[in-house]
């Protein structure tokens, strides 16, 4: 699609999970440099919007509930039309789809093989979208291409100047020296390795007197979880589990030596930030969703299957059961689900890992 001149003004459409807010920083970054003058705004689901709040290329972040009566989704069409010169959505669905035809005067898309047809007539571009072979940056950077746009790969992370002082009074351990961040809990179940892994891999460290610091969410499950783990440690291991932002988050990671952690918008985070980051994946597929590395240019950084390294990132991922990935949520297809693959996978496979770190040799 050629646009007769720049835009002013562009909304992106975002409205999934966190992880995939950061991972549309890419594609924000292009759009920002090639067309520098153009006000950008993103619309997301609330509750996600503190991972691109300080992001300099975006204008404003709109947020909207998740879940909507009919009339309030049809009340939010009206008041968004034809607001931007373009509209971009990341997403395959309806409700994405609908909201980029009415809130830009041009709209843009990814539409599944089996998308309805409305959708390709109502868009004035599209691309097609390849949910088990092509990595979700990739299919994102698809558009900018679309758009004659040259692709820059960089995930942005971003925080303020407050971030660093108020990270800074919550951590009781000394920032300069070495530490290692390790983020064991997900958002769902089935992407969670064994509690005894953790324990094991947090143990290893400490005896390489390196800082052990925990991090987690907000609920008081996943607080709980980490307690239970840090009552097996020493008394010096620091437990940061639902005392940050994430934009203090951002800055802590920027700051590690390395980290390890299981496939969540965390993950993300540590190798967007450049440090050595170790991932443990399960069901999920590495080719589509594992972590991007800093300076990757190679739109498939990843193979679908099996433990590999590029640049600043470790995958790590069982060698059984052979289902492995299989893409479900978990061997019983929910997000509350087992994992097999994460419950049979080894700490000491982390640990060896560990040891080929530059922070060990």
């Amino acid at each position: 699609m050629v646009l007769q001149s720049p835009p002013h003004s562009i909304l992106i459409i975002c409205a999934r999970r966190i992880g995939d807010a950061l991972l549309t920083t890419p594609l924000i970054n292009t759009l920002k440099t090639n067309w520098p003058d153009a006000a950008i705004d993103v619309l997301a689901f609330e509750g996600i919007e503190g991972i691109l709040r300080h992001n300099a290329d975006i204008r404003r972040i709109i947020t909207i509930p998740e879940k909507q009566p009919l009339y309030q989704k049809m009340a939010f069409l009206w008041k968004m039309w034809n607001q931007y010169d373009l509209a971009v959505s990341t997403q395959t669905g309806d409700r994405p789809t609908l909201y980029a035809v009415t809130a830009g005067r041009k709209s843009i898309g990814p539409c599944a093989q089996h998308s309805g047809k409305w959708k390709k007539l109502l868009l004035n571009a599209y691309v097609d979208f390849d949910g088990a072979n092509t990595h979700i940056i990739t299919q994102n950077l698809k558009l900018c291409e679309k758009l004659g746009l040259t692709p820059i790969y960089d995930v942005k992370l971003a925080w303020a100047t407050e971030d660093e002082v108020t990270l800074a009074k919550k951590c009781s351990f000394d920032m300069t020296k070495p530490y290692i961040v390790i983020h064991p809990v997900p958002k769902f179940k089935y992407k969670m390795w064994h509690q005894p892994g953790w324990i094991h891999i947090s143990k290893w460290i400490t005896q390489q007197n390196i800082q052990v610091v925990f991090t987690a969410g907000h609920s008081l499950l996943e607080q709980e979880y980490i307690q239970q783990i840090c009552h097996h440690l020493p008394l010096n291991t620091t437990n940061l589990a639902g005392k940050l932002t994430l934009s203090e988050l951002a800055f802590l990671l920027t700051k590690a030596s390395a980290y390890v952690g299981v496939d969540t918008v965390t993950t993300h985070m540590a190798a967007a930030s450049g440090i050595s980051t170790i991932a443990i994946f399960g069901p999920t597929s590495p080719a589509v969703w594992g972590p991007w590395p800093v300076g990757c240019r190679n739109k498939k950084p990843y193979q679908e299957k099996g433990s590999q390294q590029y640049n600043n990132v470790t995958l790590l991922q069982s060698d059984e059961p052979a289902c492995i990935p299989c893409q479900h949520e978990g061997c019983f297809r929910h997000q509350n689900s087992e994992s097999i693959c994460l419950n049979l996978f080894p700490a000491e496979k982390v640990v060896t890992a560990l040891k080929e770190l530059p922070l060990f040799r």
